[in-house]
C-alpha cells in the first residue's frame, strides 16, 4: 500500500566568481497508495489534522499539512472562478485525469490547508494521499532502498542533469553547462580528545598523548573510554539512582537486565573505590491497560508510594500497541516532565530488546539469554547505549572533552520548543552546561527575555569559573530571529560595562541548518588504474566547501566513519566578524564530541545535539487534560 516516487531538486546559486552555479540532488517521497476517506465529519477531523500529504491537483501535484474541515462539500463550495471545487480539480486535470479524480464522488468532504502565505485553501479530500517520513513503521522495512551510496547517487544526479539540464535557453540564447566544480579536498585536523586520567587521544602527534592515526580513531576513542588507564572523563560519585521497572519484567527476567547494566557502568570505575552505581529498583503495575495515562498512572503511583523526593533514574516501560508512531514517545514525554516536578530526573528505555532476548529454559528453570550470536550482539549493545545514554549523560557524566581549544571563548547553543526554550553553554575546552526557561513564543524568543536569559547565564557562569570572554558565538538549529539577535547583542553589551565580558568583545550569529534549500553534495572523486570510471566515495570527515564569507557546507560524517548512504553536508550560515574558516572549525570540533555513541561520527555540534536532547526531556507533547481525568482514546 506504499508507492515510492522518485524525483530531484534543483536551484541556482551565485558563485564567488559571479557564475551561477545549478546545484541538483535526486530524492525520493514515500506516498500511501489509498487516499484520505471521501467522506470526513466532524468527528472524524481530529484524527487527521496535522498530517501531510500529496494533493493531486490537476497534474500538478503538491504536498500539504491538513488544518481543518469545510462545511461544505466539493459540489457546494464556489470558488472565485465561478466553478465548484468539483468542477474546478476536473477542470483543471483536463483529459488526462488520475484514477482517484475518476472515483471521486460529487459530495466529497473537502479539507481545509494554508499555503506558505498563511492563506486557506480548501482540497477535497479524496484526492489527499498521507506522506510518510523515513521512520514511520509502515516504511522502515522499505527504507534501505532510498539510501544510496556515492557512486550510485552520483550517476543518478549526472542522468538528471543529461536528461533536463542540457537545453536550456535564456531568450533564444543556450545555456551551456561546464563539468561538475572541482576543487581539492580541504580538512581540518582532528581535535585532541581528553579523557579520564589525563589521558589524551591525538590525531595530531601531540607530545604526551596517545597518537592514533585517522583510520584508528574511531576504535580507539572506544578503546581510550573503556580502558582502565584512561576511561570516562568525568569521575564523580553518584547522586541517588532509581531504576523503575514493569513488575511483570522483574518477576521473570528483569533482575538480569538490572545486573547488565550495573556490570556495565560499573566498569567504567574499575580502580575508583568510592564509586558505585547501584540503583534502588522500583517496580510498577503493568497489568494495566497498555495506554499513555494507564501506565503513566501506575508508575507515576510507584513513585510516590516508594516515597522518591530527589535522584536520577531510568523508566523501562512496555510497547504501547498503536497505528501511531507517537504513542510511547507521548509516555516518556509525560513521565519525564511530571517526574522533574518530583525533582527525579529520568530517562527512558524499552522493554522489547530485552524481550526478544530471553527465553524460560524448563531444564534449568531460569530465564536466560537466547544462545543466539544476532540476538546476544544487539542485546549487548542495547546495554551499553542504556548505560551511555540513559544513564552516563542523564547525570552529566561526560566520556570526553576537548583538549584542542575552541576558537570561540564561549558558543551558546539556543533551541526554542513547545514554549521552553534550552540553552548550551560550551567554554573553550567543551565543558558544557544546559539551562531552560519557559517562554510565551513556541519558536521564537522574545528581545526582553532572551536579554534577561543570556545576562543570567553568563553572569552565573562567571562566578563559578572566572575565564576571559571576548568572542561569543550563537548557534541555533534553523532560523535566528531578528528579535533575538537584538536581545543578545543587548545582554553582551551590558555584561561589558558591567566587567562579565571583555570590552573589545565581539559576537558572531551562526545557523546550523540540517535541511537546506540548496540541494548541495560533496563527493571524493578519483581515478583507480586500469579503471575506466571515476572511483567516487563520500569525501573524508571535515570536508568543506565555503561559498562566501558568510555561507559553507560541511561534512560532519563520512570516512573513516563506513555508513551505506551519501554524506549530506550540513549548511551553516554565519553573521558577525569571526571568520567563516574558524566558525566551521568550531563547529566540527563540537561534531567530534560523539557521547551519544563513542566509536561514531555525529552530524550535529554537540551545542545543537544536547539542546535538542534536553529540550525533549524537558518540554516533550504529551495530554496533560488526560493524566489528569484519566480520559484518554
Amino acid at each position: 500500500n506504499i508507492d515510492l516516487y522518485r524525483g530531484f531538486s534543483a536551484r541556482l546559486i551565485l558563485l564567488p566568481n559571479g557564475k551561477i552555479g545549478i546545484c541538483v540532488d535526486v530524492s525520493s517521497k514515500y506516498v500511501s497508495r489509498n487516499s484520505l476517506p471521501t467522506k470526513i465529519s466532524e468527528d472524524d477531523i481530529g484524527r487527521y489534522k496535522g498530517i501531510n500529504c500529496l494533493y493531486e491537483y490537476g497534474n500538478r501535484w503538491y504536498e500539504i499539512k491538513i488544518q481543518g474541515l469545510n462545511n461544505l462539500n466539493a459540489s457546494e463550495l464556489e470558488l472565485p472562478s465561478g466553478r465548484t471545487l468539483f468542477e474546478e480539480v476536473h477542470y483543471r486535470a483536463g483529459k488526462y485525469k488520475s484514477p482517484l479524480l475518476r472515483a471521486l464522488p460529487k459530495d466529497c468532504s473537502v479539507l481545509i490547508y494554508y499555503n506558505n502565505d498563511g492563506e486557506p485553501r480548501n482540497v477535497p479530500s479524496g484526492l489527499c494521499r498521507p506522506t510518510y517520513r523515513t521512520d514511520h513503521p509502515k516504511i522502515r522495512e522499505y527504507h534501505g532502498m532510498t539510501i544510496k551510496p556515492p557512486h550510485i547517487r552520483r550517476r543518478e544526479i549526472e542522468f538528471i542533469i543529461n536528461k533536463y539540464f542540457r537545453d536550456l535557453e535564456f531568450n533564444g540564447t543556450k545555456i551551456e553547462l561546464s563539468a561538475p566544480i572541482s576543487y581539492p579536498e580541504k580538512l581540518f585536523q582532528i581535535p585532541d580528545l581528553e579523557f579520564g586520567n589525563n589521558k589524551v587521544l591525538s590525531v595530531r602527534n601531540t607530545n604526551g598523548s596517545v597518537k592514533t592515526t585517522l583510520d584508528r580513531f574511531p576504535s580507539m576513542k572506544k578503546y581510550m573510554f573503556y580502558s582502565e588507564e584512561a576511561g570516562i572523563y568525568t569521575k564523580e560519585m553518584f547522586d541517588k539512582q532509581y531504576f523503575i521497572i514493569p513488575k511483570s519484567i522483574l518477576d521473570t527476567f528483569g533482575i538480569h537486565i538490572v545486573n547488565d547494566i550495573k556490570f556495565e557502568v560499573n566498569r567504567l570505575f574499575t580502580n575508583e573505590d568510592n564509586i558505585n552505581y547501584d540503583p534502588i529498583i522500583v517496580p510498577y503495575d503493568d497489568s494495566v491497560q497498555k495506554s499513555v495515562v494507564k501506565l503513566g498512572r501506575e508508575i507515576l503511583k510507584a513513585v510516590e508510594e516508594n516515597k522518591i523526593e530527589y535522584g536520577y533514574g531510568v523508566v523501562m516501560i512496555p510497547k504501547i500497541p498503536s497505528k501511531r508512531t507517537i504513542k510511547e514517545d507521548e509516555l516518556a514525554n509525560l513521565l519525564m516532565q511530571e517526574l522533574r516536578k518530583r525533582d527525579l530526573y529520568v530517562s527512558v528505555m524499552h522493554t522489547t530488546v530485552s524481550s526478544e532476548s530471553y527465553e524460560y529454559y524448563e531444564k534449568n528453570r531460569e530465564w536466560q539469554l537466547i544462545p543466539e550470536n544476532k540476538i546476544i550482539s544487539r542485546y549487548k549493545g542495547y546495554i551499553q547505549n542504556v548505560g551511555l545514554n540513559k544513564i552516563l549523560l542523564l547525570n552529566e557524566f561526560w566520556p570526553f572533552v576537548l583538549k584542542t581549544p575552541l576558537n570561540a571563548d564561549l558558543i551558546i547553543g539556543i533551541d526554542v520548543k513547545n514554549n521552553t526554550a534550552g540553552f548550551t553553554i560550551i567554554h573553550k575546552t567543551g565543558n558544557l552546561a544546559f539551562k531552560y526557561s519557559t517562554s510565551e513564543q513556541r519558536e521564537q524568543l522574545g528581545r526582553n527575555h532572551i536579554r534577561e536569559v543570556i545576562q543570567e547565564i553568563i553572569i552565573d557562569e562567571q562566578k563559578i569559573k572566572k575565564r576571559p570572554i571576548k568572542n561569543i558565538v550563537i548557534h541555533r538549529q534553523g532560523t535566528i530571529f531578528p528579535c533575538e539577535k537584538k536581545g543578545i547583542k543587548e545582554a553582551i553589551n551590558i555584561l561589558s560595562k558591567q566587567g562579565f565580558v571583555e570590552k573589545d568583545y565581539s559576537y558572531t550569529f551562526v545557523e546550523v541548518r540540517t535541511t537546506s534549500r540548496i540541494p548541495f553534495r560533496m563527493f571524493k572523486v578519483s581515478e583507480r588504474p586500469g579503471q575506466q570510471e571515476d572511483w567516487v566515495e563520500n569525501p573524508t570527515i571535515s570536508a568543506h566547501r565555503i561559498i562566501s564569507e558568510n555561507e559553507a557546507f560541511i561534512c560532519n560524517t563520512g570516512p573513516p566513519f563506513k555508513y551505506n548512504g551519501t554524506t549530506k553536508p550540513l549548511h551553516i550560515l554565519k553573521e558577525g566578524p569571526m571568520p567563516i574558516e574558524r566558525v566551521l572549525e568550531d563547529e566540527f570540533y563540537l561534531a567530534c564530541l560523539t557521547w551519544t555513541k563513542i566509536d561514531d561520527c555525529l552530524r550535529l555540534p554537540i551545542s545543537v545535539k544536547i539542546t535538542d536532547v534536553r529540550l525533549r526531556e524537558i518540554a516533550g507533547e504529551y495530554n496533560v487534560d488526560a493524566l489528569r481525568f484519566e480520559e484518554e482514546e
